[in-house]
């Protein structure tokens, strides 16, 4: 993991025939952005590949749906995590299940479902993290003019991206 101004990137094992060694993931530009998308879209569009993963998002679905009182009190959350739970059904091939455990009072599945919560909780911090520092230009400008310095901000939102990333790649491999 490299920080790099108010980007996060992983370094390449070799470098690209435009002389970049940092991949961007879906947040690059050009080809980088090209083969990540075209990989998830062809997947995804697949009519074979859908019947393949659409099972494991209704599956999710109706778990989620049928804990859906329990979040009464925060329906964003609800949704948040209703979402992750079906995303990583078809993107780890995964039930992840946090939409249940999340609300759970029981010890035995809050355990057996910890990873899942901390890589959802993670993410989500992420996407909350990078919208709030959007907000605060002084963030922009302190990755800017400071890169070495890194914000209170900046490093919650390094903390929650190494997370993700370290329980990413264990899912994925």
């Amino acid at each position: 993991m490299l920080q790099s101004g108010s980007v996060l990137v992983s370094k390449k094992d070799s470098s690209s025939s435009d002389g970049e060694s940092h991949d961007y993931g879906l947040f690059d530009k050009g080809e980088g952005w090209k083969r990540h998308r075209t990989f998830l879209q062809t997947g995804m569009l697949d009519p074979v590949a859908a019947r393949g993963f659409l099972p494991g998002i209704v599956l999710a679905a109706e778990s989620a749906s049928s804990v859906a009182p329990l979040h009464s009190h925060n329906v964003n959350e609800y949704m948040n995590y209703t979402a992750f739970d079906m995303f990583c059904s078809f993107m780890f091939g995964k039930q992840m299940n946090t939409t249940s455990t999340s609300v759970s009072t029981d010890p035995t599945v809050k355990g057996e479902n910890k990873e899942n919560e901390q890589f959802v909780t993670a993410a989500l911090g992420v996407f909350e993290k990078t919208n709030a520092m959007n907000l605060f230009p002084l963030e922009f400008l302190m990755a800017k003019f400071f890169p070495w310095y890194k914000t209170t901000k900046y490093q919650a939102l390094q903390d929650d991206w190494d997370t993700v990333r370290e329980i990413g790649l264990r899912l994925i491999y």
